[in-house]
């Protein structure tokens, strides 16, 4: 491999270069069934790949990209909190909490997975049953090869 195509490589890879986000929601934002999940606290957003008005993610180019969401379920009434991670909006996977312990109890439900995208795939989630909390939930992503 050539020195330039090295060093090329090393530049595109540096943490303050590479691809990545971290979005959360504040207080008095919660996002009911059958809407898109919305994030308005944007910590990291390199490269603007975070869609602060369509709560999406764009990716930038071809590659793995890894992913981690953590949402609070706001269904206080003993209704299942259920969302779907859709890629390009086809459904690539589902979470659920069925709510099966007590009508009262607030329960977070986590993944984290590695996604291959190409160049303009998009990233979004959709609340499908329950509503999201207005506090405690995020998504972030990176660039990982």
């Amino acid at each position: 491999m050539p020195i330039d195509s090295a060093l090329t490589r090393y530049n595109y890879m540096r943490p303050n270069s590479q691809t990545m986000f971290f979005v959360a929601n504040e207080s008095g934002l919660t996002t009911a069934a059958t809407n898109k999940a919305t994030f308005n606290v944007v910590s990291i957003n390199t490269q603007n790949v975070w869609n602060v008005v369509d709560n999406r993610f764009t990716a930038p180019l071809d590659g793995y990209y890894e992913f981690n969401v953590s949402l609070l379920s706001a269904s206080a009434d003993g209704t299942p909190f259920t969302y779907q991670f859709r890629k390009s909006n086809v459904i690539m996977s589902l979470g659920t909490y069925p709510r099966g312990y007590t009508a009262r109890q607030f329960t977070a439900n986590t993944a984290s997975g590695i996604v291959d995208l190409s160049k303009n795939d998009y990233i979004e989630i959709w609340i499908t049953s329950g509503t999201m909390h207005s506090t405690n939930c995020f998504l972030s992503c990176k660039l990982v090869g």
